[in-house]
């Protein structure tokens, strides 16, 4: 149900967004048609770019040109998808995972590759050990996150 949600708010806000936004689209499709993405080096290179802000409201996906638009800053569902699109550019396949406290009060996106050996956390791209990548992620967030979901 949290995903249908998650979805429809998402849909709704970069639908508004863009309504007021809109005379800047043509400027970010051009962004956009412009990055280049070939190998692994440049994706680090994207995320590195990427500045983490507090979402407004209540939480959200935001599509990608949205988050290129506004200049590589959101939250960690704005990295997740600007993670999983850089990283299919190269040829990865990736999904968004949510990773939760065991009350399910503190909450985190990530975007970890199908082969479980990449993970991107916020900025950061991270190696990890695909038959212990549930393990490397917990680490990783120091024992922050007790849950794994695929979101």
């Amino acid at each position: 149900m949290r995903k249908v949600f998650l979805t429809f708010w998402s849909t709704i806000i970069n639908i508004g967004y863009w309504c007021i936004h809109l005379f800047e689209l043509p400027t970010a499709i051009s962004v956009i048609r412009r990055m280049e993405l070939n190998e692994m080096e440049d994706v680090v290179e994207l995320m590195r770019r990427f500045e983490w802000k507090k979402d407004f409201f209540i939480d959200w996906r935001p599509w990608v040109i949205t988050i290129i638009n506004r200049k590589l800053k959101d939250d960690c569902d704005g990295a997740a998808v600007l993670g999983r699109w850089a990283l299919k550019k190269i040829g990865f396949e990736a999904d968004i995972f949510e990773l939760w406290d065991r009350d399910a009060k503190i909450g985190h996106a990530v975007c970890i590759t199908k082969n479980k050996g990449i993970m991107i956390s916020n900025e950061s791209v991270v190696l990890m050990n695909s038959d212990d990548w549930r393990g490397d992620v917990l680490r990783y967030h120091d024992g922050m996150f007790n849950i794994i979901e695929q979101g």
